[in-house]
């Protein structure tokens, strides 16, 4: 399928893996103690440990085309 959207920005933000370790620090202290499948504290060290070498966060902005 294609043109379903328009892809209006596609990119990797500069440190997104810091933003990225950052939010799962916050839900990792918001959740506590955390199911063994949904554990971001584990993911935040894993994070932090690559310090952006594999990871990263891509922002991507995109709209329905108007018909």
């Amino acid at each position: 399928m294609m043109g379903l959207v328009e892809v209006e920005c596609a990119n990797a933000l500069a440190n997104g893996w810091l933003y990225w370790a950052e939010w799962c620090e916050l839900c990792d202290d918001l959740l506590g103690v955390a199911p063994r499948v949904l554990d971001p504290g584990r993911e935040a060290r894993m994070l932090r440990v690559d310090a952006g070498r594999t990871f990263g966060f891509a922002r991507i902005v995109g709209r329905k085309p108007e018909a």
